[in-house]
């Protein structure tokens, strides 16, 4: 599938996903929202499992180093922000702590720039330019 589908369905996913997590906080504690949250994951983790079971069948033998670390890793760190999403949601208008969590690319850029040694065009820094700009203006 190409990576602007591909793109456009994150983007329906997550814009669903924070208008729930937001619908949800109404219900319930942040708390009990993550827990409910957490649910869904593991049942879309398991079907997901489930349906690639053969490309998955040998996955587990020996995997990279490199690719169990990462991945736990990237495990907590989203678990851990998603916890701070509900948290926020709490607090805030849906309208703003969604467009300003969105901010987070540009922290996956500057990892990028860092340590993959990714390059950055002149058109791509204005990008980010306007991107922290609405940020700013949407914190204020």
């Amino acid at each position: 599938m190409d990576w602007r589908i591909l793109s456009v369905l994150v983007i329906l996913g997550w814009g669903v996903g924070s208008f729930l997590a937001k619908l949800a906080n109404r219900y319930g504690s942040p708390y009990q929202v993550y827990i409910f949250e957490f649910i869904g994951t593991s049942i879309t983790a398991s079907l997901f499992a489930l349906f690639y079971r053969r490309v998955l069948k040998d996955a587990f033998l020996f995997p990279d180093w490199r690719l169990i670390i990462s991945g736990v890793l990237m495990g907590v760190s989203w678990t851990l922000a998603t916890v701070m999403f509900i948290l926020a949601m709490e607090k805030e208008r849906a309208s703003i702590i969604t467009p300003l969590t969105s901010l987070y690319p540009v922290i996956t850029l500057f990892w990028a720039i860092i340590f993959l040694r990714e390059g950055v065009r002149p058109h791509e820094i204005l990008g980010i330019a306007l991107v922290l700009a609405g940020g700013l203006l949407l914190s204020l």
